[in-house]
């Protein structure tokens, strides 16, 4: 007899992948998702290539979950005993911004959201799956995690949830905060090399019709670049914007590399749509990210710290497309009442 504590992986075919329905996205799990209206509707389903019933839960991962700016984001964990003995399993939480990962991973770039025991009872009885919710502080946006992310917390929007069970298996789900109603959305992440060698890469986009992504800072594989200018296909220069449907680009051994993503929805479209980045490394699929981008509540994006006084104009700084070595300057936007002299300035310097 076995203890067997188990989490659904995700996804990480599109469509195509028996044991989830076609219309699951790519890179999540339907056991790890953000609830933060408490709107959560358990449903299930028989649609093509699954192999049985799937279960899963609406009205979650919303545009706007989690919110970038809170303490109290409501994350939920679902995890099942498959084995004929109960016992008790130790569930780690953690996330981190990064997007783009290939080579040997670790675990060193997760910051902890929380670490729980839950005691499940054997396969089959009524309590053998347990549904926990954790709190994701996601308050304070100076947090680059000791040091670990180059950039502070509030420099993105898309977040890597990896969940681990000892005894049992592990996975990983995607979380963004993607406003479509915004009239130029945009994505920031980091890509990262960790392997001892050059590495290239290729981005695949799959996008709703007449939907298109661009993406801006990476270099293209110097070979692609040759063709497309051979074929006539470039109308911008190589540092402009590139909007292919697939996109290659090499990282050096160990590099890392800020990048952007910028969604542009056809007009007037403000449903919310899965878009769906898969990551090819030697003709290997090793990974890939979901954007649920569309309509829903903005951002909250005042830093914890340092503290000072809300400015009287609304102001949500947003991450913009830069070349290499730009500096990028934010500053407040503050009035001040006649007869007083205001002299406070925040700067910040991105490289």
């Amino acid at each position: 007899m076995s203890f067997t504590p188990h989490i659904t992986p995700w996804k990480d075919t599109t469509p195509i992948e028996t044991g989830f329905p076609d219309f699951w996205p790519g890179w999540t799990s339907p056991d790890i998702f953000v609830d933060n209206t408490g709107s959560r509707i358990e449903a299930t389903s028989t649609a093509p290539h699954t192999t049985g019933p799937f279960k899963y839960w609406t009205l979650v991962n919303m545009p706007g979950e989690p919110t970038l700016g809170s303490a109290t984001n409501r994350l939920f964990v679902v995890v099942k005993n498959t084995g004929p003995a109960g016992g008790t399993v130790q569930v780690t939480v953690g996330f981190t911004p990064f997007g783009v990962v290939g080579g040997v991973w670790t675990q060193f770039h997760y910051k902890m959201i929380s670490q729980f025991s839950i005691t499940l009872p054997s396969s089959g009885t009524p309590s053998s799956e347990q549904q926990t919710e954790v709190q994701w502080d996601l308050s304070d946006l100076t947090d680059t995690n000791g040091g670990l992310w180059p950039l502070p917390l509030g420099a993105f929007n898309h977040f890597c949830v990896l969940v681990q069970l000892s005894p049992g298996n592990g996975t990983q789900s995607n979380f963004s905060n993607v406003i479509s109603a915004s009239p130029f959305p945009i994505v920031p992440l980091l890509v990262a090399n960790s392997d001892t060698d050059p590495k290239t890469f290729e981005i695949v986009a799959h996008l709703p019709e007449k939907w298109t992504l661009n993406l801006r800072g990476l270099e293209r594989a110097r070979q692609d670049k040759d063709k497309d200018k051979a074929s006539g296909n470039v109308k911008r220069d190589d540092k402009a914007l590139i909007s292919d449907a697939r996109v290659k680009f090499t990282l050096q051994a160990g590099e890392e590399k800020f990048v952007t993503l910028a969604i542009v929805q056809p007009e007037g479209q403000h449903k919310a749509q899965h878009l769906t980045l898969d990551i090819i490394a030697d003709g290997k699929l090793v990974g890939g990210l979901t954007l649920n981008a569309g309509s829903g509540t903005q951002p909250k994006r005042t830093a914890k710290q340092p503290c000072c006084a809300p400015p009287i104009l609304a102001h949500y700084p947003l991450p913009v497309f830069f070349p290499r070595k730009e500096g990028i300057l934010r500053f407040p936007i503050q009035l001040a009442p006649t007869g007083t002299v205001l002299a406070r300035i925040g700067a910040e310097q991105v490289r």
